[in-house]
């Protein structure tokens, strides 16, 4: 696999210190891993500490740090759905189009236990039955989301990959309502807002249409899971209000974006890019995010699956807002 196309590790926003990012496995010290997120000027040249960003999805986070499994490229597992995408010619881009989804599939495959560690910390705070219900749908969700893209990197490699065990010792567990807001408005309210408007606007320009199912599916999903953060900093705010109003009232964190991101291969099967990252970010805290917090402080509820579709829609004008929109939540409004 060419270092060429090796996806960047993604660095999650945890707040102004810097963490250390995990190598790839595409090889030793820096060959083919650079980070997402804004590297630290100056920092030790072994050590590749990355600033606040944000993640695609909900990160599974311990002790600060970013885990997932590592990669078994052998037979035997039922992790990947079998796909048929539409495959480039050389192996160069083959190679490329297999790395990004490995890794998206890592991501998705921790996004399991994420969502298993919100649970209980739901149950923690004593948040009503409805939350912990979700989160573990959400859980099931991305349980699909990583076998559909374990698939298509199996796919693009032409060998089967699958995940290693994933370490989830010394798991960490919120007791604190104040602290699952937080976590919650980082992992939740941000990243999977950002996410979901990511998959709609990939969605949107994919021309394989096996990958833009999954593309599909994934932006409505997603699009449920932010509903979910919303649904539960709603509740957080009205069991603490002090605390909850001023973290919503505080800055959201910036987003940083490393200058050394890979160039995405011009291919139609691929339906992702810098750009579309890079807009998806921008829209989701311009279109939603700071709109929702506003309507939040004020009482109301957003409905966020339709802001996202809506706004994926607005860029796109070929999509039609019901392509990334599963249901509308009852006593929502649109902002």
């Amino acid at each position: 696999m060419p270092p060429g196309g090796c996806l960047k590790e993604t660095c999650p926003d945890l707040g102004t210190d810097p963490i250390e990012c995990t190598f790839d496995s595409c090889g030793p010290r820096f060959g083919g891993r650079e980070c997402h997120c804004g590297e630290i000027p100056d920092a030790d040249p072994d050590v590749c500490q990355c600033g606040p960003g944000i993640v695609m999805g909900r990160p599974f986070v311990v002790g600060g740090h970013v885990r997932h499994a590592g990669i078994i490229s052998s037979g035997g597992g039922d992790w990947a759905v079998a796909a048929n995408p539409i495959l480039p010619a050389t192996d160069e881009d083959r190679a490329a189009l297999g790395a990004h989804w490995m890794k998206a599939a890592l991501a998705e495959h921790a996004s399991v236990a994420s969502f298993s560690q919100h649970s209980l910390e739901l149950l923690a705070c004593g948040a009503p039955a409805h939350l912990v219900e979700a989160a573990h749908q959400a859980a099931r969700d991305e349980v699909e989301h990583a076998k559909m893209a374990f698939g298509l990197a199996s796919a693009y490699l032409d060998i089967e990959v699958r995940p290693s065990a994933l370490n989830t010792t010394t798991m960490e567990h919120t007791s604190s309502i104040a602290m699952l807001a937080s976590s919650v408005l980082r992992d939740g309210c941000i990243a999977e807002t950002t996410a979901a408007m990511e998959a709609a606007l990939a969605a949107a320009s994919c021309n394989d249409p096996v990958v833009q199912l999954v593309l599909l599916q994934t932006a409505k999903d997603e699009a449920r899971h932010a509903s979910l953060a919303w649904d539960t900093l709603q509740w957080a705010l009205h069991s603490d209000r002090e605390a909850v109003h001023q973290l919503l009232e505080a800055p959201l964190p910036a987003v940083a974006v490393s200058q050394t991101d890979h160039e995405v291969p011009d291919l139609p099967s691929f339906c992702v890019s810098p750009m579309t990252r890079h807009l998806a970010i921008q829209m989701a805290r311009e279109s939603v995010i700071g709109p929702a917090i506003k309507t939040l402080l004020a009482g109301g509820m957003t409905d966020i699956a339709t802001q996202i579709a809506a706004a994926a829609a607005a860029h796109a004008p070929s999509m039609s807002p019901d392509m990334c929109l599963e249901h509308k939540p009852a006593n929502a409004t649109t902002v």
